[in-house]
């Protein structure tokens, strides 16, 4: 059993807010139950544990329930405390960690490999933001959705294993079911469970990172130029490439995703860690020469009816997520199927009166189908139409 003898309380208690450990509770089952004292909150766990809170932050006896909290829960799951600490802090956060394998130095890097490190991190993360918003083979620059993604994230350095390295933390906002639906008239229709943008940036990634691995071991670029809707584009090569310094230099990335929010199906199980070497950074240069030259896929005007809305709050607010399913009808290549299109606040109004009068809709953009869903990338010229559409077409 692990106990707190050898962990200063000070140290681990000056560095955990309440919020955090309140959200973890609540994301890993325990539930808050109703108490005749209203000063207090109890959470009930496995095996009929209870875990007590003050309701007052500033309750004088904080620092002591919260020592006895983390003296439970580094119990249960049979860790120290310290390791327990990092569990509840990071308990909302993606944490992406990238290992200088072959630096000789194990406390440090020189300067200009570190500048050039975090230079090219900044570069993947932002060309990663600018395939959600449209997945282009390649970038001549930036666009809005990459400037603002870089202000969410955080960097820190880390010791880990005895080598220096770096640490890019991603805290995953919530997804809300703000979900309308009025007739289940389509059996194959479902409702994604649409991840936050910052998760689905690092989930881009981690999936370009473990496509390169298969690249090396088919010694083809082949699949990094197949895979660019989904992972990554030349850019997010040139990026990779780049970090290593020389093609000589060793990098290992390693993934944790918040317990908030699971990652997606295929990316639950995928690898702890991705090490790079001279093989896949060639491979790299390779697909990033050929995807530059890729011409990305045509610009289609889709048709069809609104069948479902999402948003990820409040739709009217200026910075809420809002998405859209579309019956989409005038489909050339086969049967009508469903699209999901992201739209901005006055056209998701539009949206939703079309949806209430079974009116027909038309917005342009690139559909991409991604894994057995379809998306319009880049959506725009959202209009509302008087006519009805006829759904057995």
């Amino acid at each position: 059993m692990k106990t707190m003898n050898r962990f200063p309380m000070k140290k681990y208690i000056d560095t955990l807010e309440v919020d955090e450990l309140v959200g973890y509770l609540e994301t890993t089952g325990w539930n808050s139950t109703k108490q005749a004292n209203q000063h207090l909150r109890v959470f009930e766990g496995p095996s009929n544990l209870e875990i007590v809170l003050p309701s007052d932050r500033t309750a004088p006896d904080m620092s002591i329930l919260l020592a006895n909290a983390i003296e439970q829960l580094a119990s249960l799951n049979d860790i120290e405390p310290e390791e327990m600490i990092n569990k509840i802090r990071y308990y909302d956060r993606d944490i992406l960690q990238i290992r200088n394998v072959s630096s000789v130095d194990h406390s440090s890097v020189p300067i200009e490999l570190a500048v050039k490190q975090l230079t090219q991190l900044k570069q993947l993360i932002a060309y990663a933001a600018a395939s959600e918003r449209i997945p282009l083979p390649y970038f001549e620059r930036t666009n809005r959705t990459s400037d603002r993604m870089l202000q969410h994230y955080r960097f820190s350095h880390t010791l880990n294993s005895g080598k220096f390295g770096y640490q890019i933390e991603s805290r995953v906002s919530m997804v809300t079911g703000y979900v309308q639906k009025r007739f289940d008239v389509y059996e194959d229709v479902q409702i994604p469970d649409t991840a936050p943008v910052e998760r689905r940036v690092m989930e881009r990634i981690v999936r370009g990172l473990e496509v390169t691995q298969d690249a090396v071991r088919n010694h083809t670029p082949e699949l990094l130029i197949e895979e660019y809707v989904e992972a990554f584009n030349a850019n997010m090569c040139k990026a990779v490439v780049n970090i290593a310094g020389q093609k000589t230099n060793r990098i290992e990335f390693k993934v944790k995703w918040a317990q908030k929010l699971q990652p997606t199906i295929e990316l639950e199980k995928s690898k702890e860690k991705v090490e790079l070497g001279e093989a896949s950074y060639n491979l790299l240069d390779s697909a990033y020469q050929r995807l530059k030259d890729t011409r990305p896929s045509r610009q289609t005007r889709i048709r069809g009816i609104v069948t479902h809305l999402t948003s990820t709050d409040n739709p009217l607010k200026t910075k809420s997520e809002r998405s859209v399913i579309i019956r989409w009808t005038n489909r050339r290549e086969g049967r009508p199927v469903s699209i999901i299109v992201s739209l901005e606040k006055q056209d998701y109004i539009e949206a939703d009166k079309a949806h209430m009068n079974w009116s027909t809709v038309e917005v342009s953009g690139i559909p991409v189908k991604i894994g057995n869903m379809w998306r319009l990338s880049n959506p725009y010229d959202f209009e509302v139409t008087n006519n009805p559409v006829d759904i057995t077409e």
